[in-house]
């Protein structure tokens, strides 16, 4: 009897040696964020956007995901313009009365453009949240535990030929198996993302950086224009004081980003991620 348990015990301690799976990059380090269920955050003037996964990959979800974040910012701004109880809000570092606002429909879609993306969390199932934010809050969030970037991983992909993938030099940490800088962007930086074209590297590249200008420029255009809307609504209001740079409106000719700031592939889609500055 003594004999049979100890085979029995053998086999067991056998089975538990067996070669576990390995976790991949999208597995290592996925910790879900507090501001998916923290009530810390300063939830008045933030906004969380959701995507399940879409045809048209990442660059979709993530627009979707956008699109429903400032849909349910674009309420509370006009709830807290509506409060009796804020006193003023910032905008473009400038502290407007709220009692000096006469229009809060026109004054919510100039608040709704000057907004920032603060974080994005992908979880198992590839369902994307995005943290979307007015631009003149504090916010203080988890500090991530990244990685560098793997080039000998990048290498291993079947993505394009070895040639290829060597000119690419990911200058980012990796959080989750994706560069820092696609969970948020400075008011300077635009992102663009392009899936895999007929194995065709330089087009691929090319409808990225041509995704990431049209953001770009989209984010400039909106932002200076809303600032000059915003002096228009409040130049009578004597109890308002702006600066005469909100005034400066450039034309769309004059913003420009200045070069390609960093490229990254996602080695299991071989989608094309590209930040300009």
């Amino acid at each position: 009897m003594i004999k049979y348990s100890l085979i029995f015990l053998m086999i067991l301690a056998f089975s538990g040696c067996q070669n576990k799976p390995t976790p991949t990059n999208q597995q290592v380090g996925l910790v879900k964020p507090k501001w998916l269920y923290s009530k810390q955050l300063d939830d008045k003037k933030l906004a969380i956007g959701y995507s399940e996964p879409v045809f048209g990959g990442i660059y979709a979800q993530r627009q979707n995901a956008l699109i429903d974040a400032r849909q349910k910012l674009a309420h509370k701004i006009k709830t807290i313009l509506s409060s009796t109880h804020t006193n003023f809000i910032k905008v473009y570092g400038k502290k407007i009365l709220v009692e000096d606002i006469k229009n809060i429909d026109e004054f919510s879609k100039i608040l709704l453009k000057n907004t920032l993306q603060y974080d994005a969390y992908i979880d198992n199932k590839k369902n994307l949240y995005l943290l979307v934010g007015l631009a003149d809050i504090n916010i203080k969030l988890a500090r991530k535990k990244t990685t560098t970037f793997n080039k000998e991983r990048l290498l291993n992909s079947k993505c394009y030929d070895t040639n290829i993938l060597n000119s690419i030099n990911t200058k980012a940490p990796i959080y989750n198996s994706k560069p820092l800088w696609f969970y948020s962007q400075t008011s300077l930086e635009a992102m663009g993302i392009a899936p895999k074209l007929d194995n065709n590297f330089s087009q691929q590249k090319k409808r990225a950086e041509l995704y990431a200008k049209a953001n770009f420029i989209k984010k400039k255009q909106s932002y200076l224009a809303s600032k000059n809307s915003l002096l228009q609504i409040l130049k009578h209001n004597e109890s308002v004081v702006l600066t005469k740079d909100i005034s400066n409106y450039k034309s769309s000719g004059e913003i420009k980003p200045s070069r390609i700031e960093d490229i990254w592939i996602d080695t299991n889609s071989c989608e094309l991620y590209l930040l300009i500055k």
